[in-house]
């Protein structure tokens, strides 16, 4: 069963699934042509990573977070990783070097080590790092 992908940011369709296949760590060569009976090739590289995917429409990431992708122009659907749920975990030393913090974050503060799940929050966080630390 294939299911139409659309970009999370400006809705527009950017290619075809296989629910099967489509799972963590997502690349470019998961997203099929929107027309492949036309012979139009797909949007994305085969090899690239969905943080580097750029939608053709709007130039911003058609993924917000990993292991998902908006299904429906309204709905948002979850895909789980390959091999376990452990693989999306990062382990990340604290710069007192002797607390390990395990989270499942897309940043990492530089100043203390703190995972933080996204860009706006890891912002407000260093800003706060920085006031704490002097």
């Amino acid at each position: 069963m294939q299911i139409k992908i659309y970009c999370e940011t400006c809705k527009s369709p950017i290619g075809i699934i296989d629910p099967e296949t489509f799972k963590e760590p997502i690349v470019g060569g998961m997203i099929g042509s929107l027309m492949p009976d036309h012979k139009i090739p797909p949007l994305f590289p085969a090899e690239c990573l969905w943080e580097n995917l750029k939608c053709p429409y709007c130039n911003y990431r058609p993924f917000e977070e990993r292991g998902r992708a908006m299904t429906h122009p309204c709905a948002i659907s979850f895909f789980k990783a390959l091999e376990n749920s452990e693989a999306n975990k990062l382990v990340v030393l604290a710069p007192d070097g002797k607390s390990v913090i395990s989270v499942k974050p897309k940043f990492i503060c530089l100043i203390c080590g703190r995972g933080i799940k996204t860009k706006t929050a890891l912002l407000n966080h260093e800003r706060a790092c920085r006031k704490k630390n002097g």
